[in-house]
């Protein structure tokens, strides 16, 4: 009697194809997405390259083989996809420009003075400017940080030894005459193998001062002793509470995005419980015609959806402080909400008269909202899925990838309403797409 029973469950999961899906597909579905963005992010040299630019205010020997350096340095990447390197510009202001509009995870300025105190121990130094934004890539900062002590080490040695000399005597007594000479016929070896094929400049490092006025203490060694570089980080976020406020902003869309797809698919299953019901054909056989119903059910659907997005971005400024109420951001929210749930009403519209049963709508809409979510950023913060370039370009057949740009112009970077035309033209091409591909399937309701 067991095995009947076993027998009779496997044969209604089997007749069940939406149930099917859900158990065995799903599941292998969202297994390769996590697979395919986390896979490369962990372990061994797979750490996520930072997209980064440099900008070179010194321009000596030091700071130009310092660039060469980070520009070989694999753990970096350039804004543009043929980028595999960083890239240099020509200003600070452009660097920060290029951070503040996401276009890049990071920028470094290397200052006037650099090529003097490299490699000094100075915590007096004059740093290195490190712009990123800890909202849009909250990893990328430290990242960077953590890859220019390693430079610093290793692509100057013969720097590093010099003034690391410098340092030993001035805390614990000059070299012997044979020490000094070993060292001044070691350190031009060194410099002419680390120079680019013998041929780069190669002029001596000043050593370090050794009074209190360059940022020592006589009675001891600097407090940053152990830097080799100083790097003075600089948010192009206005703050702590500006990062809190953008971050609530990004859940928000992103939550509100996914459920508001969810939400239009379910509400469309109702067609097809007209369908079903008799109701359908006798609102066909009145002069409505089935354009208009569609356009009706629509447009309803938009309003709900419209509704549905504004409560949800009203309680992140009621209860989580969220920065709505200035002219910039309602105009921007106002336009991106109207016609993200107009694509939305009409994707679950296209779902709902492509499909042949109620349950047939529950399951795919599952997978497909799932999976757009996944890749679109609505469940996994965007700047890991720039790590993976199929990831990067699947986002960009999603309705979510779209929408949530337009909503982080708005609230991370407050772009008045006309800069989000590309987000806007997108979104308004998925609703005319999916509205011409609904009224294609419903013409199976006229035949009948």
């Amino acid at each position: 009697m067991i095995g009947t029973v076993l027998r009779i469950g496997w044969l209604n999961l089997k007749r069940d194809r939406v149930a099917l899906v859900l158990t065995f597909v799903l599941p292998i579905v969202f297994f390769s997405i996590f697979a395919v963005i986390f896979g490369g992010l962990s372990g061994g040299d797979s750490m996520p390259k930072v997209e980064l630019v440099v900008v070179d205010e010194d321009q000596t020997d030091a700071s130009r083989r310092f660039v060469r350096a980070i520009q070989n340095e694999d753990g970096f990447k350039g804004p543009e996809r043929k980028d595999r390197h960083a890239t240099t510009v020509d200003s600070a202001e452009e660097a920060r420009n290029l951070v503040k509009e996401r276009e890049i995870d990071a920028a470094l300025v290397i200052p006037k003075g650099f090529g003097e105190s490299f490699g000094s121990f100075d915590p007096n130094a004059p740093p290195i400017t490190l712009y990123a934004d800890d909202v849009a890539n909250p990893v990328a900062h430290q990242i960077v940080t953590g890859l220019l002590q390693k430079i610093a080490m290793t692509a100057t040695p013969d720097l590093a030894i010099e003034r690391g000399i410098g340092m030993f005597e001035k805390y614990a007594g000059a070299l012997t005459p044979q020490q000094r000479a070993a060292m001044d016929q070691f350190l031009p070896e060194l410099r002419t193998l680390t120079s680019e094929g013998g041929s780069g400049e190669s002029r001596p490092a000043t050593a370090p001062a050794t009074n209190a006025a360059n940022g020592a203490d006589d009675d001891g060694p600097p407090q940053n002793f152990m830097s080799p570089v100083q790097v003075r980080v600089e948010n192009v976020q206005s703050g702590n509470e500006r990062e809190r406020k953008a971050g609530i902003s990004y859940q928000a869309a992103g939550i509100g995005v996914m459920f508001l797809l969810f939400s239009m698919a379910g509400a469309m299953g109702a067609l097809l419980q007209e369908a079903s019901s008799g109701t359908l054909e006798r609102v066909l056989s009145s002069r409505l015609g089935m354009t208009r119903l569609l356009l009706g059910n629509w447009m309803y659907a938009a309003l709900a959806g419209f509704a549905q997005l504004t409560v949800m971005f009203l309680w992140g400024w009621l209860v989580f402080g969220l920065e709505l109420w200035t002219t910039t951001h309602v105009t921007g929210f106002i336009a991106m909400t109207a016609v993200s749930a107009a694509a939305a009403a009409a994707f679950g519209l296209m779902l709902g008269t492509a499909c042949r049963s109620a349950g047939q709508v529950q399951g795919i809409s599952t997978v497909v909202i799932l999976c757009m979510s996944a890749v679109g950023g609505s469940m996994i913060p965007r700047f890991l899925l720039k790590q993976n370039p199929l990831m990067d370009v699947a986002g960009l057949f999603t309705f979510n990838g779209w929408a949530l740009d337009g909503y982080q112009k708005v609230f991370w970077d407050d772009k008045p309403v006309w800069q989000l035309w590309p987000q806007l033209a997108v979104l308004a091409a998925m609703a005319i797409v999916c509205l011409a591909l609904a009224r294609q399937f419903a013409r199976r309701w006229e035949a009948v």
